[in-house]
């Protein structure tokens, strides 16, 4: 809950009869003193509320702090909800709201901030999107996103913005419910509100009470008024910072951030930050050992960057590469690890090896390759995945497959293509390899599932089941909020078998993997999926949890005590996908007097075009010539071939084509080894 000042607002009326509401501006000021403004709010961080002793608690590893957020300004910070939700980088419409995104995760409403505007006596308001705001079911209210970010910092001499701070420990970006809890001229929060010149305000701040001084946790009515600030309490869920293992103990600073994001339109955005200095006392100064934390994994593609580091614990950090930040990029394979300079003690690092991931380029199997004016070229190449591109890095991918056909061309065109291989750097099978004691097929009445963490992205292929009767099951895949990710339908047959199931599986946590109880209803009769578990000391097996999935999971206990659920000798794999450099393919531009420039032909031509999958093509061989005539898709797969040989002369050549997708099309003509496309339009 937030702090006990919320049951007074209801005895602090205004202390002065006022024409300046939200919807009379009569005694409403203008920040400047003009009678037609925006009142904007101006949100701050109370210095005195973070500075007080009983306010901030600090435990090994942890610092707790309450945040204050008075508003300063000449209008109220009024938020409202909107009926379009962000799901990932997909934004969803829907007026009766939604609970879920369809990947399981938290959708995150996107809001509105209301500001309101004087215009003499005359009060109207204007609205712009102001980020997002998101359900906190332990609170059991909707929080604005991001409104405040906490971190413990090391000031850095000569540098005056506390966020260039050198930092030591993060606390989550907070969201807040934003409310009228207190205001600025109660006696219990006094020194709480300041100007940005430190002097203390009450009912002294611009136009006091502006918003009504009642806004709630309630969707529809959050807001702080003008002379008014919400207060988040150390005791609250989220209200901390992390502080490192093997920090040493001494002299830091608190340093809160609110509005991180600008998403909210402010009269001043330069008082958004307080520092206060905090003395750590409570952390163990034994610790020497510090683990490198890598970030993008341990397999490098070529023209990759990994991140190492360590923790910022240290005075100064030297790499075995030579960098000295306890951050670093990595470019090249090869070992690292870290020595760190501390006040209270040398530390060390584990060592990392960084692996290279070899991908072979591709082979470009057409070169020197010279067409007409207007017309388009076949470009082809083989490897495991080709893909082409229209510049040397970034661009746009424009075509994949060993066969790419071009637009049709006007000047000399160079294309790029590259090779895409995925190298299998972890697979085996995890125990419990099987089951063990001496319960027999019990489960009916129940439908158990184990729960497991993924440290790196893997794909749990198979697990091994055991039963006495067959039939259909679904094997089940939630995430940590319960959200179903992946399924997977098993014919069983009786005794045991492999369930192929080829889950790919994010990095995460709380994983659930479980039966379907509908369908273990329809195929079997009850909730339970009829497959052996193992029961601990009580069923004669052997459980001892956690189970280590080859490094990349790990099965950390079941739904139930003493007992393992149904799903033995995992399969698991882990890949890494790698691109190739690109390689050039140069296309050259003439322009031909006549298509014999290149080719012993003085006409060509589709008629009509497009078609409906039937067309004439008309040729005029000026020699005795043989002809190739083939047809293929966007992908390279060919759909009609005709061979000539020793013709000449006047052709026409009728093609039948209509039993092909509507789509773009290639003709490819060889006539004595010479080549020439063009392009067909099938409708």
């Amino acid at each position: 809950m937030k702090k006990i000042l919320v049951l007074f607002l209801s005895a602090l009326p205004f202390l002065v009869y006022t024409q300046c509401t939200t919807s009379d501006a009569t005694d409403c000021d203008c920040l400047g003193g003009s009678g037609d403004c925006d009142l904007l709010p101006d949100m701050t961080a109370s210095y005195d509320l973070l500075a007080e002793e009983d306010e901030t608690v600090e435990e090994e590893g942890i610092l707790y702090l309450s945040i204050g957020t008075p508003n300063i300004g000449h209008g109220p910070l009024r938020v409202l909800p909107t009926d379009y939700y962000v799901c990932g980088g997909d934004t969803i419409y829907d007026v009766s709201g939604i609970d879920a995104c369809p990947d399981g995760s938290e959708p995150h409403q996107i809001i509105k901030q209301r500001i309101y505007h004087k215009n003499g006596t005359e009060m109207t308001y204007w609205e712009q999107n102001a980020g997002t705001m998101t359900y906190h079911p332990s609170h059991g209210h909707f929080h604005t996103d991001n409104w405040g970010e906490y971190t413990l910092r090391k000031k850095v001499d000569g540098i005056d913005d506390p966020t260039e701070w050198t930092v030591i420990g993060y606390g989550t970006k907070m969201g807040f419910c934003l409310m009228d809890l207190a205001n600025c001229a109660s006696g219990s929060s006094y020194g709480y509100c300041r100007d940005n010149d430190g002097n203390v305000l009450t009912n002294d701040g611009p136009n006091y009470g502006l918003g009504g001084g009642n806004y709630d946790c309630d969707i529809n009515n959050q807001g702080i008024s003008c002379g008014y600030l919400d207060i988040y309490d150390y005791y609250l869920d989220g209200m901390s910072i992390e502080i490192p293992a093997g920090v040493c103990n001494g002299d830091y600073y608190i340093v809160a951030e609110i509005d991180p994001n600008d998403n909210y339109l402010e009269e001043h955005d330069d008082n958004n930050v307080i520092a206060v200095p905090y003395t750590l006392t409570e952390q163990p100064e034994d610790i020497d050992f510090f683990p490198v934390t890598v970030a993008g994994g341990e397999y490098l593609c070529a023209g990759e960057t990994i991140e190492l580091s360590v923790s910022p614990v240290g005075t100064s950090y030297l790499w075995s590469n030579g960098a000295t930040t306890n951050s670093i990029s990595i470019t090249e394979p090869g070992t690292y690890y870290c020595d760190i300079t501390r006040d209270c003690g040398p530390g060390h690092s584990d060592t990392v090896t960084i692996i290279s991931v070899p991908v072979e380029e591709p082979v470009i199997t057409t070169e020197d390759i010279e067409v007409c004016y207007g017309t388009s070229a076949i470009l082809n190449a083989t490897g495991a995945e080709i893909s082409w591109y229209d510049s040397e890095t970034g661009g746009l991918l424009i075509g994949a497959g060993e066969t790419f056909t071009t637009s049709e061309l006007t000047e000399n065109t160079t294309y790029f293509v590259a090779n895409t291989e995925t190298a299998i750097f972890a697979e085996g099978y995890a125990e419990p390899h099987d089951f063990t004691g001496t319960n027999e097929y019990s489960e009916v009445s129940y439908n158990g599932y184990l729960m497991f963490d993924v440290f790196a992205d893997m794909t749990l292929k198979s697990v091994r089941v055991y039963t006495d009767e067959s039939g259909l099951r679904k094997i089940l895949l939630h995430n940590a909020t319960g959200s179903l990710i992946q399924s997977a339908e098993v014919d069983t047959p009786v005794g045991e078998s492999v369930a192929e199931l080829n889950f790919n599986i994010p990095a995460g946590e709380n994983y659930k993997l479980t039966t379907d109880i509908e369908t273990n209803n329809e195929s079997l009769g009850y909730d339970g999926p009829r497959l052996k578990r193992v029961n601990g000391e009580s069923g004669g097996g052997e459980i001892d949890f956690p189970y280590n999935v080859g490094g990349l999971a790990s099965i950390t206990a079941s739904s139930a005590d003493e007992r393992y659920y149904y799903f033995f000798d995992w399969q698991y794999e882990a890949s890494e996908t790698c691109t190739s450099h690109r390689l050039p393919v140069e296309v050259a531009v003439k322009v031909c007097d006549a298509i014999g420039d290149i080719h012993d032909l003085t006409y060509f031509e589709i008629f009509p075009n497009p078609n409906n999958g039937n067309f004439i093509v008309n040729l005029n061989v000026e020699t005795s010539s043989d002809i190739k005539i083939t047809i293929s898709n966007s992908v390279g797969q060919e759909i009609y071939n005709n061979n000539l040989n020793s013709v000449y002369g006047e052709l026409s050549l009728p093609v039948n084509a209509v039993n092909n997708a509507k789509g773009i099309y290639n003709l490819q003509l060889v006539i004595n080894g010479e080549l020439y496309n063009k392009q067909i339009i099938i409708q």
